[in-house]
C-alpha cells in the first residue's frame, strides 16, 4: 500500500487517500481488497501506477495483480446468478463469469449495470474484455473486475484466437454419479418440497428442495441461499437448466445441488415429454407428516388475520374448508398465501398442489405455505341462451310461447308453426334478428315450466328447490370475476347460496335475481341472466302492497 501511495505523492494526502479507500471498499459492498481499492483510487486521480498496459490481446497466464486496462478473449465456462447486496448509496449487483484459454481459466467479475450482460450469455460464448482491473481472487487465483466505469465486456460471434471448445451438455438424470461436479441438467419441475430456514456461522442461510423429471429418471434438487428464493417463481411443469451443479448422496438416495457457482434458468431449447397428471389424493387417505396434492370444493370459507411471528416480523394467515366425495379437511394458508382467500367462493372447486398435512386443534390440516399452490379449478361451461345469440347458425332449447322462443335468459321471434304454446323444444337454424329454424325437435328433459318463465314467483334462500326458476331478492356478499360470468356469494337472510350471474354486479348491492336452482357440489346453487337493482323506496311500496292484499282477503 505504501508502494502505491509514493507515486501519488503531492496528487493526495495521506489521509484523504486512505478515507477515499475506505469509501470504495463501502461502495462495493466490502467486497474490494484494500490493494483494489487503491489502484480504483489511483485511477480516479489519473495516475499511471507504471503498470504495463498492452493493447495486445493478453492469455489468461499473463495476468498478474496490478494490472489494469485488459485486452482479453476468452470462452465462457460458467455463468453465475447475480447477486444483490446492500452499501451506503444503495443496492448493488455483482455476477461472476468463468473463461478460459488455451492457457489457464480466470474469473470475471460485473459490477452493477454490467451484470445485466449475463442474461443472454451461456456457456461456449466468446467474450472480449478491454478494460477493467486484476485483483487477487478466489483460491489463490487472479480475477478481472469490471464496472461500467471501469472497462467493458462484449459478446463475439468468432474469433481468431485459438480457443478450446466448450458448450453445454446436459447429463440425463439416469446418468448421474455420486460427487459429479459442473454437470448441466435439464428437466421438468414435478414437485415442489419447501425453503427451509437454517443457522449456520452466526448467519440465516436457505434451501428450497424440489423433484426435477426428464425422459429418463427423477432426482431431488436443492437449491441454496439466493437461489432458494427462485423455487418460488416456479410451477409444476416448468422446463429448467442446472448450470454447473454437483451432486451428493443425500439421507436415502442421489441429490443434484445450486450453490455459489452456476445458475438456473427457465425454457432452455430441449425437448422434454410432458408430466403425467398430478396423482390427486383423496381426502380420507391423507397422513399427518407428508406432502399431498388433492382437490375439491370449497364448503366454507374463514376469515383472514394478521398475527407476529416470533421474529417480531408481521404474518398472516387464513383458513378454508375443502370436502370430496370421502371427506372433509381444514386448509390453513400462511403469509403471503392467505390472500388467496380474496379470491375465492364457497362452492367453488380448486386444485391444491403441494399442501402438508399435519395435527390441528380439531384433526387433521392441510397446510400451505410458500411452495404450495391452491389454483381455482373451474368447471362451468355456459350454454348457449338466447341473451348471447349469435348471428350465424343455432342450436338451442327453450319453450315455444306465441311465436316466440323462451329461456331463462330472455326471448326471441321464431317460426315453428307446428308448436304448441309451452312445448320444450330444440331448434337447430340460423339467427338473423330472429331465428329461422331448420329442424323444430320436441324434447322432454328438466326445464323451468312457462308459467315459471313467464311469472316467476318470489322465494327465500331457504325454500327454492332443486329445478325451480325464481325470484331471489338478496344481498351480494361477494363476487369473484370470471371473465364471461361472476361467481357470487348471496344472501337473503335466511340462507346463503352460491351462484354463477351473467351480470356486472356489486358487492354490498341488494338484487332481484331471476335464478334457475340445481343441485351444486355443496348444496343447493342457481344460475341468472336476467336481474334488477333492488331500489329500497320500489321493495317497501311491494311489501306494502302485498299486505294489503291480505287484509282484503
Amino acid at each position: 500500500m505504501e508502494q502505491i501511495f509514493s507515486q501519488l505523492e503531492g496528487k493526495i494526502a495521506k489521509e484523504e487517500f486512505q478515507q477515499r479507500i475506505k469509501e470504495k471498499i463501502d461502495e462495493f459492498g466490502g467486497l474490494l481488497s484494500e490493494e483494489g481499492a487503491a489502484l480504483i483510487v489511483a485511477a480516479d486521480l489519473g495516475v499511471d501506477l507504471q503498470v504495463e498496459k498492452s493493447r495486445e490481446f493478453l492469455q489468461v497466464n499473463d495476468l498478474a495483480v496490478g494490472m489494469s486496462d485488459i485486452w482479453l478473449c476468452a470462452r465462457v465456462t460458467c455463468v453465475s446468478a447475480v447477486k444483490e447486496f446492500q452499501r451506503d448509496s444503495g443496492t448493488g449487483r455483482v455476477a461472476n463469469v468463468e473463461v478460459m484459454d488455451k492457457t489457464g481459466s480466470t474469473r470475471i467479475v460485473l459490477w452493477d449495470d454490467l451484470v445485466d450482460f449475463t442474461g443472454d450469455l451461456k456457456k461456449g460464448d466468446i467474450v472480449e474484455v478491454r478494460g477493467g482491473y486484476v485483483k487477487k481472487g478466489f483460491r489463490q487465483g487472479v480475477e478481472i473486475h469490471l464496472s461500467s466505469r471501469r472497462g467493458g465486456i462484449s459478446k463475439k460471434s468468432d474469433t481468431d484466437k485459438d480457443l478450446p471448445e466448450c458448450k453445454t451438455e446436459y447429463t440425463c438424470i439416469q446418468d448421474l454419479e455420486e460427487e459429479m461436479a459442473d454437470v448441466d441438467v435439464a428437466g421438468r419441475v414435478n414437485q415442489l418440497y419447501g425453503i427451509r430456514e437454517f443457522q449456520k456461522n452466526g448467519g440465516t442461510g436457505k434451501v428450497a428442495s424440489l423433484s426435477l423429471m426428464d425422459d429418463t429418471g427423477e432426482i431431488r434438487l436443492c437449491l441454496w441461499n439466493d437461489k432458494a428464493d427462485i423455487a418460488l417463481t416456479l410451477k409444476r411443469g416448468d422446463i429448467i437448466a442446472v448450470e454447473d451443479g454437483y451432486t451428493k448422496m443425500g439421507l436415502n438416495e442421489l441429490e443434484l445441488h445450486s450453490g455459489w457457482r452456476g445458475r438456473i434458468t427457465a425454457n432452455p431449447d430441449v425437448n422434454i415429454q410432458e408430466l403425467p397428471e398430478v396423482n390427486r389424493v383423496d381426502l380420507i387417505d391423507l397422513e399427518p407428516g407428508r406432502s399431498y396434492n388433492i382437490s375439491g370444493v370449497l364448503s366454507d370459507i374463514g376469515e383472514k388475520r394478521s398475527f407476529v411471528k416470533s421474529d417480531g416480523s408481521p404474518g398472516q394467515l387464513a383458513s378454508f374448508t375443502i370436502q370430496d366425495e370421502t371427506a372433509e379437511i381444514r386448509v390453513v394458508l400462511w403469509n403471503e398465501k392467505a390472500d388467496v382467500i380474496d379470491s375465492l367462493v364457497k362452492g367453488m372447486p380448486v386444485l391444491i398442489d403441494n399442501g402438508y398435512a399435519k395435527e390441528g386443534m380439531e384433526g387433521l390440516e392441510l397446510h400451505i405455505s410458500s411452495l404450495g399452490q391452491v389454483t381455482v379449478h373451474e368447471e362451468f361451461e355456459p350454454e348457449v341462451k338466447i341473451f348471447n345469440l349469435k348471428k350465424g347458425p343455432v342450436d338451442i332449447k327453450g319453450r315455444y310461447y306465441q311465436g316466440e322462443l323462451i329461456d331463462e335468459s330472455g326471448r326471441v321471434q321464431i317460426t315453428a308453426d307446428d308448436s304448441e304454446d309451452g312445448q320444450l323444444i330444440r331448434v337447430k337454424g340460423v339467427y338473423e334478428t330472429e331465428i329461422t329454424p331448420e329442424t323444430v325437435e320436441k324434447i322432454e328433459e328438466e326445464f323451468p315450466s312457462l308459467e315459471s318463465l313467464l311469472h316467476p314467483s318470489r322465494k327465500v334462500l331457504a325454500d327454492v328447490q332443486e329445478g325451480e326458476y325464481v325470484e331471489l331478492y338478496a344481498l351480494v356478499k361477494k363476487v369473484l370475476d370470471c371473465g364471461e360470468y361472476k361467481r357470487v356469494n348471496i344472501d337473503d337472510g335466511t340462507a346463503e347460496v352460491m351462484g354463477i350471474v351473467f351480470a356486472d354486479i356489486q358487492e354490498g348491492e341488494e338484487y332481484c335475481f331471476y335464478a334457475r336452482v340445481y343441485k351444486g357440489t355443496t348444496g343447493k346453487e342457481f344460475i341468472c341472466y336476467q336481474y334488477q337493482v333492488v331500489e329500497a323506496e320500489k321493495e317497501a311500496f311491494d311489501v306494502i302492497r302485498e299486505l294489503e292484499g291480505l287484509m282484503e282477503v
